[in-house]
C-alpha cells in the first residue's frame, strides 16, 4: 500500500506525462486508488502482459483505454 500510495504522490506532481511499469496485483490496485480513491476498489480487468491507460482531466482520473495480450496480436 505504501508504495502505491508514494506512486500516487509522485505522478500527482509531475506537470508531465508519466509512465508506470509494474506488475499485478500493484497496478491494478494503483488504478483503483486514482480513478476511485480506494485502491480496493477495482476499476480494470488487468491480465498479465495488458496495458491501462489512465488520465487527469483536473483533479479526476480517468481509464482512457486497456490493451490486452489478445487485441495486440489482433
Amino acid at each position: 500500500m505504501r508504495a502505491i500510495r508514494m506512486a500516487l504522490l509522485r505522478s500527482n506532481s509531475e506537470p508531465r506525462p508519466v509512465m508506470l511499469v509494474g506488475h499485478l496485483p500493484f497496478l491494478k490496485r494503483l488504478a483503483g486508488l486514482l480513478v476511485t480513491g480506494d485502491s480496493d476498489c477495482p476499476v480494470v480487468q488487468l491480465r498479465n502482459a495488458s496495458v491501462v491507460c489512465v488520465t487527469r482531466e483536473g483533479d479526476r482520473w480517468l481509464v482512457a483505454w486497456i490493451l490486452t495480450p489478445e487485441m495486440a496480436r489482433g
